[in-house]
C-alpha cells in the first residue's frame, strides 16, 4: 500500500516526541538515534490524524537535493524555494513525503512528478535490512509487481506515487478484498528471490528483537505499567516454547481435501508468529519511532490476541 497501512480503522499517524534507552542496543543505528534523542519517550498515548509535525528544514532540504540528483530533467531547473514537499501519513515504521515540481514547471523528458519520498525508520536501519528490502523492492518494481523505483540511497528512497487509500478494518474482514490479497500474496511467495533459502529469518529477527527489549526502559508512567503487565508473560520463554510448538507441528498431507484442512490449521498456527513478531516490534517501535502512534497499547493487543489463539490451536 502506497502510504503504509495504519493498524487502526483508517486512522492516519504523525511525528511523536523525543525517545531514550537504558543499557545497550545491539544496532548501532538505533542506540545513535536514542542517545541523540534525550530522555522522553516517543509514544504519544493519543495520537492524532496524520503526522503533526512541522517539515524541519534539514529534511526539506535533503529531499530537494535527492530529487535532484536522482531525478534530473526539470527538477534541476527549480529552486528549493519552488520544490514542494508535504507529509504523507499511514506508514508507522517509515517517514513519508510527497514530492513535486511546482504546477507551472513541466517535465522535460520523461522525469516523474510526484513522487514519494520513504526515508527509513531506525529499527530499518541495520544493514541485513536494508540490503534486503532494497533488493526486494528494486525486483518487485522491475517486474511491475511494485511501484516503479526511481531513487535509492542509505536513508531512504524515491518511489513511483501512486494515491491510494488504507483499508479499513472492516474491509480487512471482506472476502472479496481477502481473495485479492491472498493471490497477491501467493504471486510474491512464487517468485525466486536472490535471499538466504533458509527459513530462519523470523526467528531471528524476533530473537534480536527480544534482546533489545531486555536492555530497554520507559520513563512515562504510563508506557511503564504496560511495560510490566507484558513482562509479566516470561516473553523470552514463551519465545522458545513458540519455536519448538512450530516446528513439532510440520507435516505433510496426501489428498486434496486433507492438505486444504491441513493449510487452515497451519495459518492459525502461525497466526501465533504473527502476533508475537508485531508485539516485539512495536514494544522497540513506543521506544524509538518518530512516528506518533500508540505503539504500547498495539503491543498488549498483539500479545493479548497471541494468548487467546494459543489456546485454541496450540
Amino acid at each position: 500500500m502506497q502510504a503504509g497501512q495504519s493498524f487502526t480503522a483508517c486512522a492516519g499517524d504523525g511525528a511523536s516526541s523525543k525517545s531514550a534507552v537504558n543499557g545497550q542496543v545491539e544496532n548501532p543505528a538505533i542506540r545513535e538515534l536514542l542517545d541523540a534523542n534525550g530522555e522522553e519517550d516517543s509514544e504519544a498515548e493519543s495520537y492524532l490524524e496524520g503526522r503533526s509535525e512541522g517539515l524541519d528544514r534539514e529534511t526539506r532540504n535533503r529531499a530537494f537535493t535527492w530529487c535532484r540528483s536522482f531525478l534530473s530533467g526539470a527538477w534541476k531547473t527549480i529552486t528549493e524555494e519552488d520544490f514542494e514537499i508535504s507529509i504523507v501519513s499511514g506508514g508507522l515504521s517509515n517517514l513519508l513525503y510527497k514530492c513535486s515540481l511546482p504546477d507551472h514547471v513541466n517535465p522535460i523528458d520523461a522525469e516523474p512528478s510526484p513522487v514519494l519520498l520513504r526515508i527509513y525508520g531506525a529499527i530499518l536501519q541495520g544493514v541485513d535490512s536494508l540490503v534486503s528490502e532494497s533488493v526486494m523492492f528494486a525486483i518487485l518494481a522491475e517486474r511491475k509487481l511494485g511501484p516503479r523505483l526511481y531513487g535509492i540511497f542509505p536513508e531512504g528512497r524515491l518511489e513511483e506515487y501512486l494515491p491510494s487509500k488504507r483499508l479499513c478494518t472492516e474491509q480487512l474482514q471482506h472476502p472479496g478484498i481477502s481473495a485479492v490479497i491472498a493471490n497477491k500474496m501467493a504471486r510474491f511467495h512464487r517468485m525466486v528471490m536472490p535471499f538466504n533459502k533458509e527459513p530462519k529469518w523470523l526467528f531471528t529477527t524476533m530473537e534480536r528483537y527480544m534482546e533489545q527489549i531486555g536492555t530497554i526502559t520507559f520513563v512515562r508512567e504510563a508506557h511503564i505499567k504496560k511495560f510490566k503487565k507484558l513482562m509479566k508473560y516470561d516473553l523470552p520463554a514463551e519465545l522458545v516454547n513458540l519455536r519448538n510448538y512450530l516446528l513439532e507441528n510440520e507435516g505433510t498431507a496426501q489428498d486434496n481435501q486433507a492438505k486444504m484442512e491441513q493449510m487452515i490449521i497451519e495459518a492459525n498456527r502461525f497466526a501465533l508468529a504473527s502476533h508475537f513478531f508485531w508485539g516485539l516490534w512495536s514494544i522497540i517501535q513506543a521506544r524509538i519511532s518518530k512516528i506518533e502512534f500508540g505503539y504500547m497499547d498495539y503491543a498488549l493487543h498483539r500479545f493479548d490476541s497471541y494468548f487467546k489463539q494459543k489456546k485454541l490451536f496450540a
